[in-house]
């Protein structure tokens, strides 16, 4: 006995896959930053739960996590000229003490901001822009260590 297929199953079989462009590209470029940067700073949140000043740190940190994971979403990708290090097991762990070091070290500049200022704004814009040029410094920094490897 024969096994019959369906004919629409054997073409697909045989197409190739489409590759993602544009916007379709970059969202799974962030969803899977998302991923990483989250996964890789539980460690940075858990300390973060109970620490003071409570408010002005989340609130710091939050907008350090979410711009950290744009970053990276972006950098990873061809649409900005940066070239963004490989995952190998040294750069995992570079990963890991980095992100943390990213996401507390901004949650408490930015706090310190909003204790001297009390905008919001600031705060924010403070967690954002130090989160996007310790991403930026991650590429320099991952490219080193994969030539020194």
């Amino acid at each position: 006995m024969s096994r019959g297929t369906d004919h629409a199953t054997e073409e697909r079989r045989l197409r190739t896959r489409e590759e993602k462009e544009g916007i379709e590209e970059w969202t799974e470029s962030f969803f899977f930053a998302v991923g990483e940067v989250t996964f890789l700073c539980v460690p940075a949140f858990y300390v973060l739960m109970d620490a003071e000043p409570n408010g002005s740190l989340k609130f710091s940190a939050l907008f350090g996590w979410l711009a950290l994971c744009l970053s990276v979403g972006t950098f990873r990708g061809h649409w900005i000229d940066i070239d963004w290090p490989q995952v190998t097991p040294a750069l995992v762990l570079l990963r890991f003490v980095f992100y943390d070091a990213v996401i507390l070290g901004v949650a408490y500049a930015a706090t310190g901001v909003d204790l001297a200022f009390h905008s919001p704004i600031v705060t924010a814009t403070t967690a954002v822009v130090l989160a996007v040029g310790c991403a930026r410094m991650f590429s320099r920094l991952g490219e080193t260590v994969e030539n020194r490897l």
